[in-house]
């Protein structure tokens, strides 16, 4: 048996930038995110061969599938992990995953992209191949937006953080190529980040629409401006200045709500105006939109008056150092 573990992540700012559409039309961007400990737990281990089953996956639901044909399996996402992994492993058959989640379903924290790299680990490992933070990351990009296997509408960095962990900056050239380097800033600082901010839980959403009505024209505008935030963001990083940090984020969510309709709506929007009524500086929904996490930040002295009065569950802010890696083996 292998166990991984691999955290969810928090995209700061950059996000819609990191698309093949825009990078490759309007050249280097930038980014800054981190790997979240709310982390998905996957283990795989062999069916015994006295069982029939070929493939078995335990998550919100059970599939047991009793022939050698992965089309079969109905998780788009282990489908297209073990579409690519059979590839390379030719043999790779009679496996049980079982998946593990500490953060809610479809929230917007790249749940997918975690998913896909905890598999990954756990059947190289399976073969003895361990590959690098930049290898997991590629692999994952490539089986969640390959044309051949999930077929996914979306940015490169949903894979990028939890494979690395930490909380970084990125570069993305136009052909994709990423560079990471940690955010020049202090542990003392990093500290009083995570008390003055949270995630605040909406409700659950499916991304795909909202993700493919982020692919128009008019949106490279409002894109190309969350790119020039995203490099304020991080002279405010660099500064240490928490309220610089919570205003750019307001600022950037603005301008990614107009990039389609579908990203807020009325009751995201009186969430929003709550929240900042009640002293935060500022905030913005994680992944594509249309419901999931809201990321907020806020002065810590008001940290117990928002969690109390916000009426919403919250989950707190704490990083991932390690990124995803194996926790458990047993041959």
């Amino acid at each position: 048996m292998w166990i991984s573990k691999t955290g969810y992540r928090l995209s700061i700012s950059g996000g819609s930038t990191d698309t093949k559409s825009f990078y490759k039309k309007y050249g280097e961007t930038l980014l800054i995110g981190a790997s979240l400990s709310k982390s998905c737990y996957v283990s795989v281990n062999k069916i015994p061969n006295f069982d029939d089953t070929i493939y078995q996956i335990f998550y919100s639901n059970v599939e047991k599938i009793h022939k050698d044909d992965i089309n079969l399996i109905k998780n788009l996402t282990v489908r297209g992990t073990l579409k690519y992994l059979k590839e390379i492993y030719s043999d790779l058959t009679k496996i049980s995953i079982y998946i593990s989640s500490e953060a809610p379903h479809l929230s917007g924290l790249g749940s997918s992209s975690s998913l896909i790299l905890g598999i990954l680990n756990c059947v190289h490992r399976m073969y003895n191949n361990k590959l690098s933070p930049k290898e997991l990351a590629d692999q994952a990009i490539l089986i969640e937006r390959g044309e051949h296997y999930c077929n996914q509408v979306g940015g490169i960095q949903d894979a990028i953080w939890p494979s690395f962990g930490s909380i970084n900056s990125m570069k993305i050239d136009s052909n994709g190529s990423f560079i990471m380097k940690p955010l020049p800033i202090s542990k003392e600082f990093i500290e009083y980040f995570k008390k003055s901010s949270l995630l605040v839980y909406i409700n659950s959403r499916k991304s795909f629409d909202v993700a493919a009505s982020h692919e128009n024209k008019v949106a490279d505008d409002y894109k190309l401006k969350i790119r020039d935030l995203s490099y304020q963001m991080y002279d405010a990083f660099c500064s240490e200045n928490i309220i610089s940090i919570g205003e750019i984020l307001n600022k950037t969510w603005e301008e990614k709500r107009k990039i389609s309709n579908l990203i807020s709506n009325e009751n995201i929007d009186k969430i929003y105006s709550n929240i900042i009524d009640l002293g935060c500086y500022g905030g913005r929904l994680m992944g594509t939109g249309g419901g999931g996490c809201m990321f907020i930040v806020f002065s810590e002295e008001k940290r117990d008056k928002i969690i109390n009065e916000i009426n919403l569950p919250t989950i707190p802010i704490d990083f991932d150092y390690l990124g995803s890696r194996i926790i458990f083996k047993e041959d």
